[in-house]
């Protein structure tokens, strides 16, 4: 078996190895059983995990209707390698229909960035710019990737080519950190406002009613009286 000690800085080798022994070709009962051997020889290291905090400009998980709304995705990254770049990529979808939201040009409404960490640990932030004008009521939810480049090596040819490769990936449509909810607010207060000049107008209208009602009665009175004169 041939090892080498081509691995990144951190990596440890971990191999359970297991050796049955047998006599005359394997015909009769096994001798022994080296299950417990252990020799370090596979690449092991811990898996990079990302999560996200997705808030509007005042730091809340709610925001209100407008054609530029501008929400802060705080995306949290442990066990990245540092010293090496990175890209973020946060895609917004719509919780309702359970698809991406879309930017002015139909494609799907999506923010990276860019950097090189230098630790392993770590934040990110990730911003968007929504245009929420008819997503009242609607639930936002930030979708996040983190890649790294890597160079692929053709076998037959040579060539070496640059590909994303995915460290890690957070993407839960109930996640409530990494979730916004577009407020009814403005349509609250119109409908408020509406109310208020249904009901200075009823006000106005019993208002005049009752003015009339007591002009009429004293005129007939002053009728009645000029009527018991004659």
């Amino acid at each position: 078996m041939k090892v080498t000690d081509d691995y990144r800085d951190g990596d440890s080798l971990e191999n359970y190895a297991k050796v049955d022994l047998y006599r005359n070709g394997g015909g009769e009962d096994q001798l022994e059983d080296h299950d417990d051997d252990k020799v370090k020889q596979t690449p092991k290291s811990d898996s990079a995990i990302i999560g996200t905090t997705l808030t509007g400009e005042d730091g809340k998980h709610a925001v209100k209707v407008g054609e530029k709304v501008e929400l802060t995705d705080t995306v949290s990254y442990t066990n990245i390698e540092a010293g090496v770049e990175h890209t973020v990529t946060g895609t917004l979808m719509d919780k309702t229909t359970g698809a991406p939201l879309s930017d002015g040009d139909g494609n799907p409404l999506s923010s990276s960035v860019t950097f090189t960490p230098e630790e392993k640990d770590g934040t990110v932030e990730v911003k968007f710019t929504v245009d929420t004008t008819h997503l009242d009521g609607h639930d936002l939810v930030a979708f996040e990737t983190l890649t790294t480049k890597e160079t692929e090596t053709d076998r037959e040819t040579g060539e070496k080519t640059t590909v994303d490769k995915t460290v890690a990936e957070h993407k839960d449509i109930d996640d409530a950190n990494q979730t916004v909810t577009v407020t009814s607010d403005k349509s609250s207060m119109a409908q408020t406002g509406r109310n208020i000049l249904i009901g200075a107008a009823i006000t106005a209208a019993v208002a005049a009613g009752a003015g009339g009602t007591y002009i009429y009665r004293k005129r007939h009175q002053i009728d009645d009286a000029d009527d018991m004169m004659e």
